[in-house]
């Protein structure tokens, strides 16, 4: 079979397309859809995807991009969860095994990337959640919270691995108002669950009088943050121990630049006096 195939409108695994056009060529239990375009959630889909039923297993492969997406519907139909807002592309290159989607996402195997502007984390606010540890280490009060448990950015970005349906990423980064973050970790596309450590540099503190503004003396610190759960329901929450121990080499660190000054000044002195004025 060789043709095109155009819709008007179309949901395939819970995703909604729109203006579909499908390039079908089949033959010896083999089917390409090349090319596959789309409109899609403010943005463009355009996908090469082949099914190879010649052998006892089903093998699906896929190469699709999408650009100028809103996220947050997306996501609330692709994994039925509205945690993730913004605006941007992603594009993924994969294949799997399997009778059955479940299959197929167990054994999907391939790289993705994604980038994402003006958005938000939905559910989580990094910035209290940051504060509020600071609280407890420093046996203070715990600051009260004024707004909505959301974390926004204006970049948001990562590539990664997928190797039998989990995402390995090396390279998350993201650009918040009082934070710069990078991270690393893993995401099971399958069981819906992540698992990532965050280094976040504190760096645009607010001015005084402002929410947050007790949180000053935090600037230029790097806190390990983790991000556990599922994609529907994420945890953020500072590793305690490791932004105590952050805070114990800042000290060790102006205890040795203090050391090295003194010497300094001590060597200078000895020449001075050594050479004259």
């Amino acid at each position: 079979m060789h043709g095109t195939l155009a819709v008007r409108d179309a949901v395939f695994a819970g995703i909604q397309y729109s203006h579909l056009r499908l390039g079908l060529n089949a033959a010896g239990g083999r089917l390409r859809l090349f090319p596959s375009e789309a409109q899609m959630y403010g943005g463009q889909y355009h996908g090469d995807v082949t099914v190879d039923a010649s052998a006892k297993l089903p093998r699906v492969s896929f190469d699709e991009h999408v650009t100028g997406v809103d996220f947050a519907p997306l996501f609330s139909d692709m994994f039925e969860t509205r945690r993730v807002s913004g605006r941007g592309n992603a594009a993924i290159k994969a294949a799997g095994v399997g009778a059955d989607s479940a299959a197929l996402l167990r054994t999907l195997t391939g790289t993705l990337e994604f980038h994402v502007d003006d958005g938000a984390l939905e559910g989580a606010d990094l910035w209290y959640e940051i504060r509020r540890a600071r609280a407890v280490l420093k046996q203070q009060p715990i600051p009260a919270r004024s707004g909505p448990e959301r974390t926004p950015f204006t970049a948001f970005s990562g590539t990664g691995r997928i190797t039998n349906g989990v995402v390995s990423n090396e390279d998350l980064i993201a650009a918040l108002q009082y934070l710069q973050v990078r991270g690393r970790g893993t995401a099971d596309i399958a069981a819906g669950t992540l698992d990532y450590h965050l280094d976040v540099l504190v760096q645009n503190i607010p001015e005084a009088g402002s929410e947050g503004a007790e949180a000053q003396d935090l600037a230029g610190f790097k806190l390990p943050v983790l991000i556990t759960g599922t994609f529907g329901s994420p945890k953020v929450r500072p590793d305690l121990a490791g932004i105590a121990k952050a805070r114990v080499q800042q000290e060790v660190d102006k205890k040795k630049e203090e050391l090295r000054q003194k010497l300094k000044d001590q060597l200078q002195d000895k020449l001075k006096g050594l050479f004259g004025n």
